[in-house]
């Protein structure tokens, strides 16, 4: 999911798409910077990736929120709330 998407953000577009099919494991993709990531993970995406660390491997991530597992690349997962970065993926470790 894009966070710039037209005639609707993608924080809207997932809080749509996740009433209707709760079971949809969004990984949002976003050229916005990190402060976008407390609204991503709230609005229920499981990942959230910087368009600009786009050098990394889809297949990963993609899994892993797949399997119901955050994934944050790259981001500070220091300021989420714990209970929301329990075993994130991160393309640094």
């Amino acid at each position: 999911m894009d966070c710039a998407l037209p005639g609707v953000n993608g924080l809207d577009a997932t809080r749509q798409i996740l009433e209707d099919l709760p079971e949809t494991a969004v990984l949002m993709l976003s050229m916005h910077s990190k402060h976008l990531v407390r609204q991503a993970i709230d609005a229920g995406a499981k990942g959230y990736i910087l368009k600009n660390a786009m050098n990394l491997e889809l297949g990963p991530p993609l899994r892993r929120v797949a399997g119901e597992k955050l994934c944050l690349i790259p981001v500070d997962i220091s300021r989420l709330s714990k209970a929301n970065a329990a075993a994130p993926y991160s393309s640094r470790a």
